[in-house]
């Protein structure tokens, strides 16, 4: 569930791809990508942002009804 916790919207996602792609420039950072820790970070980091709410959700949603 951790790894759902948080929907990366649109433009974040924009944002990894161009740091990803920016990264593998071999003339400018040569084999290493600088920007692996930070995209490590926002891909991590969604979890400790997420609303609780979608915990609670999730859960009640797992518990078995009672038959009416």
């Amino acid at each position: 569930m951790k790894t759902n916790a948080q929907e990366l919207q649109e433009w974040q996602i924009r944002a990894i791809i161009y740091l990803r792609a920016l990264g593998s420039n071999s003339y400018l950072h040569g084999d290493v990508n600088p920007y692996d820790k930070l995209i490590k970070f926002i891909m991590e980091g969604k979890v400790h942002v997420a609303d609780p709410d979608y915990y609670i959700k999730t859960i009640e949603s797992l518990i078995p009804k009672p038959p009416k």
